[in-house]
């Protein structure tokens, strides 16, 4: 009869107090005015699991890394390293992969489905003779491929062209001469209202008109703002230039405009003159919806509303009504309604009233 053969078990953990303190046996000695931890002694043979020693300190709660926010964005801290919307990301790297043939030939029966593929897609229809043309559309796609997609189109007809379209307001734009394309097309892409980046804020800005900016850290209310105000921005479309802006991205600007969202709440909103360099902050009672922005523009205009004066600084004189955004053009004497962003012709004079 064959007798199985017993594993003695493995030996327990002995914990072993090191340092002993020979003036009084049995106490560690003090190290820093701190007793020495216990030395755990393993035996050989076997690797037994270490005891559970115990903490004194009490035991932190569970919790998830983010139940330290609240359900709404609005309300997160600010994030210097919060990262574009995915859908910007996405079109990034759709332009990336066409990047490698920078324009893309299109041929003419994929060029209806081609100027959908981005926000703003310009396409060359060009004649095999055509040099002028072609070198600066390319050298405006080389410079621009980040931000647009730009297609060629070789075809035999009697003009070359080029034919770009905007996906906000479904308008087509189109050039046919080599001087100032870039120009003109810096001008065609801008959006109805855009979300602002440190891309495109210096190009906004080289426009001149007033900067109409609506504050607010939440992706989706910003989107929600866009679409409200879409009609609104069509119509002041030349006049004005509105933004909304992730206060992340440019924490600074805020407090250039007078404005102070932690105290006041979002979503917060003022117009920049650029012309005299004056500020006008959006009254926090009212809401963003075109028909209270027209009201309140027509305000400015009429000198019913003080601008913002920074701290230390002096009130800047008062103006007449329209006196703001003055531009020389030809002498002509219209009688036109007072409406918001619209551009008046008195005595010579061009304004806008914001």
């Amino acid at each position: 009869m064959t007798q199985k053969s017993q594993i003695p078990p493995s030996p327990s953990i002995q914990l072993k107090p090191s340092n002993r303190n020979p003036k009084e046996p049995g106490k560690p000695s003090l190290k820093n005015g701190t007793p020495s931890a216990p030395r755990l002694r393993f035996p050989w043979n076997g690797s037994p699991t270490a005891p559970t020693i115990p903490d004194a300190r009490p035991p932190l709660p569970r919790r998830s890394p983010r139940s330290i926010f609240t359900a709404d964005p609005s309300t997160w801290p600010p994030m210097p390293g919060r990262r574009p919307p995915m859908t910007r990301i996405l079109r990034f790297t759709d332009r990336a992969k066409r990047s490698s043939q920078i324009p893309v030939h299109v041929s003419p029966e994929e060029a209806d489905g081609f100027k959908d593929v981005d926000d703003f897609v310009c396409i060359a229809h060009l004649q095999p003779s055509e040099t002028s043309l072609r070198e600066a559309f390319e050298d405006m796609a080389k410079k621009h491929w980040t931000e647009f997609t730009f297609g060629v189109v070789e075809t035999q007809a009697a003009d070359s062209k080029v034919v770009c379209r905007k996906r906000d307001d479904a308008s087509t734009h189109t050039s046919s001469s080599p001087d100032g394309l870039e120009a003109w097309l810096t001008e065609a892409s801008r959006p109805l209202i855009t979300d602002l980046s440190r891309a495109t804020h210096e190009r906004l800005l080289k426009r001149g008109w007033p900067m109409v900016y609506i504050f607010h850290p939440s992706a989706a209310t910003r989107a929600s703002i866009r679409a409200q105000l879409s009609s609104f921005a069509k119509s002041q479309y030349a006049s004005l230039t509105s933004v909304t802006v992730d206060p992340a991205y440019f924490p600074d600007l805020p407090g250039k405009l007078g404005l102070d969202p932690a105290r006041d709440g979002y979503p917060a909103g003022a117009v920049h003159q650029l012309s005299n360099g004056r500020v006008y902050r959006y009254p926090k009672d009212k809401g963003f919806t075109p028909k209270e922005l027209q009201g309140w523009g027509l305000d400015v205009w009429q000198g019913r509303v003080k601008a913002w004066t920074p701290a230390g600084q002096e009130e800047p004189k008062e103006e007449k009504a329209g006196g703001a955004n003055v531009r020389i053009v030809g002498s002509s004497n219209l009688k036109v309604k007072n409406i918001p962003g619209l551009k008046i012709k008195i005595g010579g004079r061009e304004r806008d009233e914001l």
